[in-house]
């Protein structure tokens, strides 16, 4: 369980870097676990939300990536979690993006599925030209 110090440091985080509203760490571990879910059955929507859906996990490598949470109870239960859905993650990810586009992006901006549905497919060559396989 987290310590009443990683949630306020968490939240410090997010608001030094202009996120719009606040959102537990459990609640990214959700959103990152739910896109990820749908990465495994095939993403269907445009590349473009896909892309947004991303953003997410920028949010818990700065948490991740913190001095201050490291050492707060909750911290190493919240690295292993992210850690675990990364590997799912990364296991998914086959086709490698332009790198002009994400050079200076975390590792989970460079790769995308190779499969998904006829909008994330379509939208995928259209913006980046990556053939992946339509699975509808």
């Amino acid at each position: 369980m987290a310590s009443r110090q990683f949630i306020d440091r968490y939240r410090q985080l997010q608001l030094d870097v202009g996120r719009s509203r606040f959102r537990s760490h459990t609640a990214d571990i959700e959103a990152w676990q739910g896109f990820v879910r749908s990465c495994e059955s095939g993403y269907d929507n445009t590349v473009y939300d896909y892309l947004d859906e991303l953003r997410v996990r920028d949010f818990i490598e700065l948490a991740l990536c913190d001095r201050g949470l490291i050492n707060e109870d909750g911290y190493a239960e919240f690295a292993q979690t992210i850690d675990d859905i990364d590997e799912r993650f990364r296991a998914l990810v086959s086709e490698v993006l332009p790198p002009s586009r994400v050079d200076r992006l975390g590792w989970w901006w460079r790769r995308v599925p190779g499969f998904g549905g006829i909008d994330f497919v379509d939208t995928l060559f259209r913006e980046f030209g990556v053939v992946a396989r339509n699975i509808e």
